[in-house]
């Protein structure tokens, strides 16, 4: 009986280190695909009309999600306009190439360039005298700020109120 129990320990502990070993190398072979190249794309044999409806779904979806991105932002681009409230400071944000811009009612947007230098050339007027933000616009899936330092006028991106 003592000898029965001694080999389901050892064959018991003997699966639990195979089981491991699986484990491991699963492990290292599903990190390995993960850092591989994409897998290839797969023709799904759409039938055209259904292939042109779910286009038509995914461009409505998308509309949707950026007037939802969007909605909270334009809030906050009115309220400023009409109070004539400057932009004061901009600061890096965690994510590279994204900053927050702070007006000086303490409202903060994350914005990013469309065009190198852009960021810099609007927190060098912000250093130097006053800017305001005069507008909005939306091109295509962006939404640009339009600001006035001067007589300069700038554009940048805005990600997202902060």
């Amino acid at each position: 009986m003592d000898s029965t129990l001694g080999w389901i320990l050892v064959l018991g502990a003997a699966a639990g280190a195979a089981a491991l070993v699986a484990l491991v190398w699963l492990g290292s072979s599903l990190r390995h695909r993960r850092t591989g190249p994409p897998p290839p794309v797969v023709d799904l044999d759409i039938d055209p009309s259904d292939r042109a409806e779910l286009e038509r779904t995914a461009r409505d979806v998308l509309a949707e999600h950026l007037a939802v991105r969007h909605a909270a932002v334009l809030r906050h681009v009115r309220l400023i306009v009409g109070r004539g409230v400057p932009a004061r400071s901009i600061q890096a944000t965690d994510v590279q190439g994204q900053w927050y811009l702070v007006f000086a009612d303490g409202t903060e947007m994350i914005v990013r360039s469309r065009h190198p230098g852009e960021v810099a050339e609007l927190g060098m007027h912000l250093a130097t005298g006053r800017v305001n933000l005069t507008g909005c616009a939306i091109e295509g899936s962006d939404l640009v700020l339009e600001f006035a330092a001067g007589r300069r006028r700038l554009r940048v991106l805005a990600v997202a109120d902060a």
